[in-house]
């Protein structure tokens, strides 16, 4: 279902744990910065490390209610139990 570039891309995202750098928000910028070399997007890391700082309790408490919302549905849709930590 992804497109091809992402496909190719993908083992890259995996084999490097891209993934788990966004987990933290120390990351952020190291993430921002490649991010921003490889696209065409104009670079506005600063302003979204900004925002994020400024707006961080919000963002996560969206995320939370989200991210339950998520695991609700794989739970219910699919009928696999998700193991939530303590």
């Amino acid at each position: 279902m992804l497109p091809l570039r992402v496909k190719q891309f993908l083992p890259f995202l995996i084999h490097n744990n891209r993934f788990e750098s966004y987990a933290n928000k120390e990351s952020i910028p190291e993430v921002l910065d490649i991010m921003s070399r490889r696209t065409s997007l104009p670079d506005n890391s600063q302003w979204a490390l900004q925002m994020l700082n400024q707006e961080y309790d919000q963002f996560e408490q969206l995320f939370r209610h989200f991210f339950d919302e998520i695991v609700a549905y794989v739970e219910s849709d699919f009928g696999i139990e998700i193991i939530k930590p303590q």
